[in-house]
């Protein structure tokens, strides 16, 4: 049986590394591409469907950064009962705070078994979940949404698919659409140690650099925080419109 684990760091007197995200069964292909990240998450959210376990970046709860965003920007920017999309929606439940707030969700992720135990979890929003390739979507989510969710997607992604990420996520949006990024990040300035994804935390320049090349600029100087995590993680939080 693999035992899917939190990797902590044991060095003493400076600040904890991040966790790494990691199973001994499914070690990371070294060349990544779009459908290597696909079948490395679907076959983790299987083992740890199968063996009854949470995988590691499931919080068991939505986004606290997405629940305190909804309260105090969303109604600013998206309005009510808006098209909202959730990418890389795992086993949903920031999908259902959406849709409990009133948006009309679709959300989607790459791995088949985290869509199904989306609707196992959620039968009552069975119908809101499918599965669905960010790079490649169905013709039909193309230009469609008023707003586009992104909790953890590019994190999840070495920087060299970044740029084409941002660009799939953008091709989802409709003309005043928005996307809302939050990921765990880094210092700037501070090296990314590539081995160790992922995840592979940004920084707040590395995001709105990746927005800007898809045409999107910020509505504001991204937020950037500790969450009240043990260990305490770095957050960026971030919404981005149309140029």
């Amino acid at each position: 049986m693999a035992v899917i684990t939190l990797d902590q760091p044991a060095s003493v007197g400076i600040a904890p590394a991040r966790p790494r995200w990691k199973t001994d069964a499914h070690p990371l292909p070294e060349q990544l591409t779009p459908a290597d990240l696909a079948r490395w998450f679907d076959e983790i959210y299987q083992e740890a469907d199968r063996e009854h376990l949470r995988v590691p970046w499931d919080l068991g709860q939505p986004s606290p950064a997405l629940r305190a965003w909804l309260n105090a920007e969303a109604p600013g920017l998206v309005r009510p009962g808006g098209r909202v999309a959730v990418c890389g929606c795992g086993v949903g439940h920031d999908a259902v705070e959406l849709i409990n707030r009133g948006y009309d969700v679709c959300a989607f992720d790459c791995s088949q078994s985290a869509i199904n135990i989306a609707k196992r979890t959620y039968p009552q929003h069975a119908d809101r979940f499918s599965v669905g390739d960010l790079c490649d979507p169905p013709s039909r989510f193309r230009h469609r949404f008023d707003l586009l969710v992104d909790v953890g997607t590019i994190q999840s992604a070495p920087p060299a698919l970044w740029e084409q990420f941002v660009r799939s996520m953008v091709e989802l949006l409709g003309p005043h659409g928005a996307l809302l990024v939050i990921c765990e990040g880094r210092e700037g300035g501070t090296p990314l140690d590539e081995a160790a994804g992922p995840p592979y935390p940004p920084t707040a320049d590395e995001v709105t650099s990746a927005a800007a090349i898809a045409g999107l600029r910020p509505t504001r100087e991204m937020d950037d925080f500790l969450d009240d995590g043990e260990p305490p993680r770095r957050i960026l939080r971030g919404a981005f419109t149309r140029s």
